[in-house]
């Protein structure tokens, strides 16, 4: 009753406040703490042992047993206690010269304050992290030797933090002080110099450098099969790891049989239902989405989450990561809203379980950002970008690659904008980071060299676009090599370069490598492959050859349709550039029943305001007046005029095409005062360079 009596004193001061939830737990002010510390008067010493007591009680909390594994409640309660963990250590910081004493002279500590290190790394705080890491191994090297496999272990560790915070070369050197350790004190073929020689192969891979990291994963397979059995958990998670490396290097057939003994692996060790087992189906299902079968990736997902819910919860981040790929599925097969509300569950339940700043809700953030991007919408996708680079910068620094990425990301959205200088000094800042931080081969850097070069091209730049494209493509062939598909992506934008400049005979040479290539790697009915069907066309439209462009453009319809269905994007671009050679050859009334058929598409995906969407309504403006109906040229100029100019003003220079296109027919039908009322509005075009 006292108890009670005071903590409502307390209440009423707003010296205690209520958390609220099941545990009706309540946080002290620190004045508080002050006081009661000052009361007790106690010495140093003796503050120093009651925070190593309180301080053993809280991580006692929260280890769990070897081997088990953790789950969302874990996450939660270990976030709860941080704050009482950064309470204790303040005394502990007070200790810091005698540090090493302190740790190695109270049992059981070394091993809370290195599990304390991997916590705060699973939560993503690398720098708390290293440094309680780091403060164990101080101890360690005093009291058992820098060679000791204690020592070596939370080298290992240290590793391990540099590794997931994308400081791959500071990883690289913790790795191998602890590989050349363990060598000598352990052995080559002990499991833990293994466990290196596999993480060093993670860090490979992460860098790009995917011949290396083959050799260091398959000297880590060979030597778990040899000491722990083919079918060890250790060894199948080598085997699911060079699988990925298989799926980046475009490997698909060698990525899949790698996933396929993994999970045969893991479903006879661990049951079909257990989290490693779902994540192997995860990772097929990634490649079946790569693969273009759609169909068959969504049925491995919804496996993986229905089982991945059912044992661990629906707030846990493994379980959140298959919602995100759910999400990303539909956006590649172009069902934006529906990815949207995936994207949204997966985002709702990361801030919840993992907070708002954590890495992977910032990888949410980001992909929501770049949904909007497709779908026009440039305000939400880039005040949801700046959110991702701010959470990201704080998280992960300024250097990181997703940071990064997010630049360069926010430069595809000015390009898409038509802001061309801004979207150069986007990818510019990018391609200095990642340089930097990845070197210049490793794909990220190559990609941002790319988008580069299509900017340059946008500003009929062609000869310093070409040079970039090629950079890219030289790049991309020594990591991936010629046949790959992001390699040939590259090949293809060269002939677009050369098919713009109209020197169309190099630019199908250039078309026909990759789409025989895509052909070969991907399959005939690949979106992929099609896509450069269409560009093939495009360049028999450009030399006038109409009934050869419209094969080419028919052959691609049908596969487009098939494989992503008659709304998807890249099946109304198919349709709108086949409308485009019938207005070429006059034919009218087809030309418009094409341009209809996309423009109801586009309203149903893209939306009306979507710039695509009122391009389309501008050709079939176009059609109208060029048939004679100005009627219907008028209502058609008038419907985009009005959007343009609600939503970018009237200079923008689509804005201004749409007046220049209404302002011409109002004279033809002769409604001369409007005409020249509206053409007062043209920026720079008096009315005699208006076309009559």
């Amino acid at each position: 009753m006292l108890l009670r009596e005071s903590i409502q004193v307390l209440f009423s001061y707003s010296f205690a406040n209520r958390k609220g939830g099941k545990d009706d737990s309540f946080s002290i002010h620190p004045l508080v703490h002050e006081w009661a510390r000052r009361r007790l008067e106690m010495k140093q010493e003796d503050l120093t042992q009651k925070a190593i007591e309180a301080f053993m009680v809280v991580m006692t909390a929260i280890t769990k047993p070897p081997g088990t594994p953790r789950v969302v409640q874990d996450w939660i309660f270990e976030r709860r206690v941080m704050p009482h963990i950064a309470a204790v250590e303040e005394h502990m910081k007070r200790e810091k010269n005698r540090a090493p004493q302190i740790l190695g002279r109270t049992p059981g500590l070394l091993a809370a304050v290195c599990h304390l290190g991997r916590i705060y790394m699973q939560h993503g705080r690398y720098e708390v992290s290293l440094e309680w890491y780091m403060n164990a191994l101080t101890s360690k090297k005093e009291h058992f030797g820098t060679q000791h496999k204690d020592s070596l272990s939370t080298v290992h560790d240290i590793g391990l933090v540099h590794s997931v915070h994308a400081q791959y070369d500071k990883a690289l050197e913790w790795f191998q002080q602890a590989l050349s350790g363990r060598k000598d004190v352990l052995g080559p073929d002990d499991p833990d110099t293994l466990q290196t020689v596999h993480e060093m192969a993670v860090v490979f891979a992460k860098q790009g450098k995917y011949d290396l990291a083959l050799v260091e994963f398959t000297r880590a397979l060979k030597g778990r099969e040899k000491v722990l059995g083919e079918e060890h958990l250790e060894t199948l998670m080598t085997v699911n790891s060079l699988a990925l490396v298989d799926q980046n290097l475009g490997r698909y057939n060698e990525a899949l049989e790698g996933y396929r003994r993994a999970l045969a692996g893991r479903e006879n060790a661990l049951g079909e239902a257990h989290p490693e087992t779902l994540t192997t189906v995860n990772n097929m299902a990634l490649i079946f989405s790569k693969l273009g079968n759609h169909e068959l990736a969504l049925q491995l997902y919804h496996r993986a989450l229905s089982g991945k819910e059912a044992s661990m919860g629906k707030d846990h981040q493994s379980v959140l990561t298959t919602v995100h790929n759910i999400g990303l599925l539909y956006v590649q097969i172009g069902k934006y809203d529906v990815a949207l509300e995936w994207y949204q569950r997966a985002l709702h339940g990361m801030e919840k379980s993992l907070g708002s700043n954590n890495p992977l809700t910032l990888t949410t953030v980001h992909d929501i950002a770049l949904v909007y991007q497709k779908q026009a919408q440039y305000e939400k996708a880039t005040t949801l970008y700046r959110r991702a680079f701010a959470g990201r910068v704080k998280a992960l620094g300024d250097t990181h690659p997703e940071t990064l990425h997010t630049i360069n990301n926010l430069g595809t959205v000015f390009r898409a904008q038509g802001k061309l200088d801004l979207a150069l000094e986007q990818y510019t800042k990018a391609l200095e980071g990642k340089v930097k931080s990845l070197g210049s081969d490793h794909l990220d850097t190559l990609a941002t060299v790319h988008n580069m070069a299509t900017v340059l091209c946008r500003q009929k730049r062609y000869d310093e676009a070409l040079e970039y494209f090629q950079r890219a493509l030289v790049g991309y062939e020594k990591a991936m090599g010629p046949e790959h598909s992001s390699t040939l992506k590259i090949v293809s934008s060269i002939a677009t370069i050369y098919n713009v400049q109209e020197q169309r005979d190099t630019a199908l040479e250039w078309y026909t490598r990759a789409s025989n290539g895509l052909e070969k790697s991907l399959g005939a009915s690949h979106p992929e492959t099609l896509a450069v069907l269409t560009n093939i066309a495009t360049v028999h439209q450009g030399l006038g050859k109409n009934e050869i462009a419209l094969e080419w453009y028919g052959r691609a319809l049908v596969g487009l349709e098939q494989a992503l269905g008659a709304e998807h994007p890249f099946t109304l671009t198919t349709m709108y550039n086949m409308g485009g050679v019938f207005e070429d050859q006059k034919l009218w009334d087809k030309a418009l029943d094409m341009y209809k058929q996309v423009l109801a598409g586009q309203d149903k995906t893209l939306g009306i305001t979507h710039p695509d969407t009122l391009d389309t309504t501008c050709d079939i403006a176009g059609v109208y007046e060029k048939k004679g109906d100005l009627d219907s040229a008028l209502e058609n100029f008038e419907r985009v005029f009005r959007v343009r100019h609600d939503t970018s003003g009237d200079e923008d220079p689509a804005t201004q095409q749409a007046l220049a296109g209404l302002v011409q027919v109002l004279e033809k039908a002769g409604q001369t005062s409007r005409a020249l009322e509206l053409r007062e509005r043209l920026v720079g075009r008096p009315g005699s360079n208006i076309e009559q």
